[in-house]
């Protein structure tokens, strides 16, 4: 139903999600328990809405603060491996103008919007298409903790990770800002939050400014999720069940209905 509804789809799937959550909420909970699990119904409901080809529409609404209207092109949408990450689709979705998205596995462009696969195109196609993008007075959205090619080292919550440069050294080549941004669940909608602006210069100071936004974020988290995304981002091996049962694009608490 996900592909031809997916609105009543998101609708059912909240209040599944609620149901589920009963009586658990303000308790300290395990990794694989509920608390880990309080939209993965919803997530799952994206998830085949975005992957099915005869889905026009797959995102919910837009909900928050945030207006598209007010971010000026061009700009660099930099997302993180927490929250609902792949809902971060809604806000491209919003947004007038050149829209590319760089994804770490094969998408379905929509409704005047691209999908790149990074591993497909490799680093080097996947750069230039964005540059091409921005300055042609675009946007572009990608994942920028991720750890492919040229690296930067820096200290996140007290680890030293690696996180990639090629975002960075995008929006520098493009004279882009960044914009950090997250989407969290709201009810049957898509909250979008945002940092500051980002503005370009060397990729080692832009760094510095999204890691301290990353680490807002992850410090509102259960210890037991900042731990495991520090060590997923670091290049530790977690099993196919502690990526299923913690759930980083759900590490965020779902937001009470409005």
């Amino acid at each position: 139903m996900a592909a031809f509804r997916p609105r009543l789809s998101y609708a059912i799937a909240s209040v599944v999600d609620r149901l589920n959550c009963v009586g658990r909420r303000g308790t300290v909970v395990p990794t694989g328990s509920m608390w880990d699990r309080s939209t993965r119904f919803r997530h799952h409901v994206l998830m085949n809405a975005v992957n099915s080809p005869s889905c026009a529409s797959p995102y919910p609404r837009l909900a928050g603060d945030l207006s598209p209207k007010g971010l000026d092109a061009p700009m660099v949408l930099a997302g993180a491996h927490i929250a609902e990450f792949q809902g971060l689709g809604v806000l491209v979705d919003h947004l007038q103008g050149p829209r590319l998205i760089l994804a770490t596995e094969r998408g379905i462009s929509r409704r005047g919007f691209s999908v790149i696969s990074l591993v497909e195109e490799g680093p080097i196609l996947s750069l230039k298409s964005g540059v091409d993008t921005l300055r042609a007075g675009g946007y572009v959205l990608i994942l920028a903790d991720g750890r492919s090619g040229s690296r930067i080292q820096v200290d996140v919550c007290g680890r030293r990770i690696d996180i990639g440069r090629g975002s960075f050294a995008m929006a520098r080549l493009a004279s882009a800002p960044m914009l950090p941004v997250i989407a969290r669940w709201k009810g049957r909608s898509i909250e979008i939050c945002a940092g500051d602006l980002i503005p370009p210069s060397n990729e080692s100071e832009m760094v510095v400014s999204y890691v301290r936004w990353l680490e807002g974020h992850l410090a509102e988290q259960h210890d037991e999720v900042r731990r495991i995304y520090i060590k997923f981002r670091s290049g530790g091996q977690l099993s196919k069940g502690s990526l299923v049962d913690s759930a980083f694009q759900e590490s965020v608490s779902d937001l009470p209905i409005a």
